[in-house]
């Protein structure tokens, strides 16, 4: 990053911090335990478990193959009708038949934070 504030990119700097401020809020993302769901065509998914906080990761990369339209998630103990929050794009995603749906189409991100509300 150059030392002139003129020249930055303020756009991707404000991602970043948003993303450090979801890390330094998240118990599960600090500390909770690992578990890969995916990790197939250039698309890595994991699962940060905490006692209280599930969260779900998922990242493709340029040039990945196509979208991941739905993660399996039954093998992390994510049982049918949970809620997670999209925490980057908006929008509220249910567990249907093992899988939660609405992916990010490559290259992308998205971060599922289970809402227990």
């Amino acid at each position: 990053m150059p030392w002139d504030p003129s020249r930055w990119d303020l756009q991707s700097l404000e991602f970043f911090r948003r993303l450090c401020r979801l890390r330094r809020g998240s118990q599960a993302l600090t500390r909770g335990a690992l578990q890969v769901l995916l990790a197939e065509g250039g698309t890595l998914a994991f699962l940060r478990e905490s006692p209280g906080q599930r969260v779900v990761v998922v990242a493709c990369r340029a040039g990945a193959s196509g979208q991941v339209r739905a993660l399996p998630v039954r093998h992390g103990g994510i049982p049918d009708g949970t809620l997670f929050r999209a925490a980057l794009g908006g929008g509220l995603q249910r567990v249907r038949e093992g899988r939660l749906e609405g992916m990010p189409a490559a290259p992308g991100a998205e971060i599922w934070i289970e809402d227990r509300a």
